[in-house]
């Protein structure tokens, strides 16, 4: 009644419950719902009963005119952060936050490290659940702070993951859309 469409949109992988009050908002509320992967499209079209005109499945996808790779970026990038040309630079694009894997990826790095391998890591990210002081606590206990740099938040993000050897999606759970991984694999 308020002149308005309401769009509900399932983006993660864990399934609403069927419950009364579920059911109501996806099939009576609901103007439309948009599924954004094949399990959740059918769950909702089949246990939940939602009609299928207002059912739409949206797959993730990426910009590649943004998301592509960028060879002066890359230098650029390695450069600002002091990258050797025999660095493996490894990069972790997310916010902060523990379902991310930051604190995980720090430890995995640590490994490699001590056996010897020339391995940098790069946390594109910036603080929002967890904040960047944390993260940079991580790196401390680690030992890891001359092999682990912090961007902040960038504005060259497509440059950034040019600048990497290896993306690395540690997401702990809940990544049905991991669009992170779709703009590193754009950015080749």
């Amino acid at each position: 009644a308020g002149g308005y469409a309401l769009v509900r949109t399932r983006g993660d992988q864990r399934l609403p419950k069927g419950n009364w009050p579920n059911r109501m908002l996806h099939t009576k509320v609901a103007d439309a719902v948009i599924a954004t992967n094949s399990v959740m499209a059918r769950y909702v079209a089949g246990p939940m009963g939602v009609p299928p005109q207002r059912l739409h499945t949206i797959l993730g996808g990426v910009d590649t005119r943004r998301f592509r790779f960028d060879p002066e970026g890359r230098a650029a990038v390695r450069a600002r952060y002091g990258f050797a040309d025999g660095d493996c630079v490894v990069g972790l694009l997310g916010r902060f936050d523990l379902v991310k894997g930051q604190k995980e990826t720090i430890e995995a790095i640590r490994r490699l490290v001590a056996e010897g391998l020339p391995v940098r890591l790069l946390l594109i990210g910036f603080s929002t659940a967890t904040l960047q002081e944390e993260v940079e606590a991580w790196i401390r206990e680690a030992g890891m702070e001359k092999h682990v740099t912090i961007t902040g938040r960038v504005g060259d993000v497509a440059a950034c993951l040019s600048a990497l050897d290896v993306g690395v999606i540690a997401s702990l759970w809940s990544e049905t859309i991991a669009r992170a991984a779709l703009e590193i694999m754009a950015c080749g």
